[in-house]
């Protein structure tokens, strides 16, 4: 078929084949710069048990299964500087998989309120001991670590698990504002 002497056929057929290398180009560039080098740095990193690596969205997003890490802070700084140094500039999200039972629910439940509170007032010694008492209520075993970050919060009971990442906020508490030491 032709169209003012085009062979649109040949077009087509050029179109489908520059298509065809770009994504796969693309996906050859992807495999080798990060996928491959991401997978050999996560099987090295102690206690992860599993983890998946796909795109979304321009986001590279990496989730992990952990073996009863013994403090997840340290674990997941480790894997953050590890993907850190692989993604280079890309943005990526690290979610840590887990397997809470209604019990941990519970306990996550009742310990949030007094987690974010603490990231307003910075009162982590109550914070963690609140956090220990409902722990200790339930019968189940958490630890709580306060980075400068973010704090990372797991707990544990029987053979589940919850781990939880919470960004600490940079915004001003309310209670701060309130003052009048720091209007001057």
């Amino acid at each position: 078929m032709q169209w003012r002497g085009i062979k649109i056929h040949v077009i087509l057929a050029a179109m489908v084949i520059g298509l065809g290398l770009f994504i796969g180009g693309q996906w050859v560039y992807n495999k080798v710069n990060y996928q491959e080098p991401l997978e050999k740095a996560l099987d090295n990193v102690e206690c992860v048990s599993d983890y998946s690596i796909n795109n979304r969205n321009d986001k590279i997003i990496i989730d992990v299964h952990l073996d009863q890490p013994e403090n997840l802070m340290d674990k997941y700084n480790e894997i953050n500087k590890v993907v850190k140094f692989i993604v280079n500039n890309r943005t990526f999200e690290i979610n840590i998989e887990d397997t809470p039972d209604s019990t941990l629910k519970q306990a996550y439940y009742r310990s949030q309120f007094i987690i974010h509170e603490a990231i307003v007032h910075g009162n982590f010694t109550k914070m963690a001991d609140a956090v220990h008492d409902i722990s200790k209520d339930l019968g189940i075993s958490a630890k709580i670590n306060v980075g400068p970050q973010n704090i990372y919060f797991q707990m544990e009971h029987e053979n589940s698990h919850f781990y939880k990442i919470i960004t600490r906020s940079t915004v001003m508490p309310l209670a701060a504002l309130e003052r009048d030491d720091i209007h001057d």
